[in-house]
């Protein structure tokens, strides 16, 4: 029987590279495989799933912003897929998560899902929350933390949010970038930094 993947980190710990290589792999070992990411995400491009690595980037056969958009994914495929995968499933809704883990249980398809954990306030993503609670085989990718000047070697807990290095305090829970507005830290620097 299939299973549901849940692949989770902080920023800048190498999850769209991951599944970059996994998806090179199974192609090149002639698996069908289905790249899927978050419509909200488009720093790359539509469509892309993009690493910080050089080079590491990948069009996607779906963008996924409601269940529908999975069902036409799956429709429009010449075969079954072997394999899905899910590029920042932290920004799925639950009803496409529940939909995934559908997938693998009725219809017998592996589903990785990468994505984060949970945002700059330590509060879980919708899709996040919904892979928790669903997934067979939850799984940290663990980074360590990047909090600058530190020279840390603790694991990264949190995506800390700044602007040229200041915290920033409010806003909304999704705001698409990198380094340029995110920084993986150790709780206790999180936690010295927010409050400076």
């Amino acid at each position: 029987m299939a299973k549901l993947y849940w692949r989770y980190a902080t920023v800048n710990s190498g999850k769209s590279a991951r599944l970059a290589i996994e998806v090179h792999n199974d192609r090149l070992s002639g698996r069908h495989v289905l790249v899927f990411t978050a419509a909200i995400d488009d720093r790359a491009g539509a469509g892309r799933v993009a690493s910080r690595v050089p080079g590491l980037t990948l069009q996607a056969d779906a963008t996924i912003a409601f269940p529908g958009d999975i069902i036409t994914a799956l429709r429009a495929c010449p075969r079954k897929p072997d394999f899905i995968y899910c590029d920042e499933s932290q920004f799925y809704s639950r009803d496409c998560i529940e939909m995934l883990r559908d997938i693998a249980t009725f219809e017998d398809i592996p589903v990785m899902c990468y994505g984060l954990r949970c945002d700059w306030r330590l509060n879980l993503f919708e899709g996040s929350a919904a892979l928790f609670a669903l997934a067979d085989e939850p799984q940290e990718i663990k980074s360590m933390c990047s909090a600058w000047d530190k020279k840390c070697k603790r694991k990264a807990f949190s995506n800390t949010k700044h602007r040229n290095r200041q915290p920033v305090l409010e806003g909304p829970q999704v705001e698409i970038g990198a380094e340029d507005h995110y920084c993986a830290m150790c709780y206790q620097h999180h936690i010295e930094f927010v409050t400076q």
